[in-house]
């Protein structure tokens, strides 16, 4: 009877319609990196016309890699507290997606551009879950 029974549960879920659940999957790349050694409490006081970039480029990194920019003119000055306070050298991107991905930052100093130093990530796709087995 036991069996029978599990048999016709097995059968009923054949027929009920299974819908798939779309999840929205966020992935993002946190960077940090060391200020320049020109980016200091005296070159780039409150005002000073000092900024650090942040770019992207889908792929890995190569001495060809052409990159668009995700942050441009970023605050490079630092605070007026007592001592003075460095500028943030972070940056988070929230927009990316699975892929390989080279990433590069900047300091410009009154007008003059840094060469950019860069890194690689690789994001990989978010797993399934929710993974059922009816076994009898």
């Amino acid at each position: 009877m036991k069996t029978i029974f599990a048999f016709l549960i097995s059968l009923c879920l054949l027929f009920i319609p299974i819908q798939a659940s779309s999840q929205t999957s966020t992935h993002s790349a946190i960077l940090t990196w060391t200020l320049s050694a020109d980016d200091t409490a005296a070159n780039c006081p409150a005002g000073a016309p000092c900024t650090q970039n942040v770019y992207r480029a889908s792929g890995n990194c190569s001495p060809t890699t052409s990159f668009q920019p995700l942050s441009i003119g970023r605050l490079g000055t630092w605070s007026t507290a007592t001592p003075p306070a460095p500028p943030p050298a972070t940056f988070t991107d929230t927009t990316i997606t699975p892929g390989a991905w080279c990433y590069a930052v900047s300091f410009v100093f009154n007008g003059a551009e840094s060469p950019k130093v860069s890194a690689q990530t690789l994001i990989t796709p978010a797993a399934p879950s929710s993974l059922v087995i009816v076994a009898n």
